[in-house]
């Protein structure tokens, strides 16, 4: 099941010393001004952060030091650019 994944995922990537969930919550509703409706803890290349959807954007959290990187919005996404994906945490 993609649940049991997504857990699995967040707590392989918790490892590496991440911020809490609500801190990352926190600074991207802050960010939008909004309520979050989903956070995930992700691998972006290497870069570990919080995916934060609010309404229709895409807020990107450093999951080391809870500062927003950027966000987008979701109809337009394109992550082809990954340079903005520079958090504190790299993983392999």
């Amino acid at each position: 099941p993609e649940d049991l994944e997504e857990i699995n995922e967040f707590l392989k990537l918790q490892k590496y010393g991440v911020i809490p969930i609500q801190e990352a919550l926190e600074a991207a509703e802050s960010f939008a001004g909004g309520q979050a409706h989903t956070v995930e803890l992700e691998n972006e290349d290497g870069n570990l952060v919080y995916e934060v959807v609010i309404g229709l954007q895409e807020v990107y959290v450093d999951a080391g030091n809870g500062k927003v990187l950027f966000s987008e919005t979701i109809s337009t996404v394109n992550k082809s650019d990954d340079s903005q994906f520079k958090s504190s945490i790299q993983v392999p």
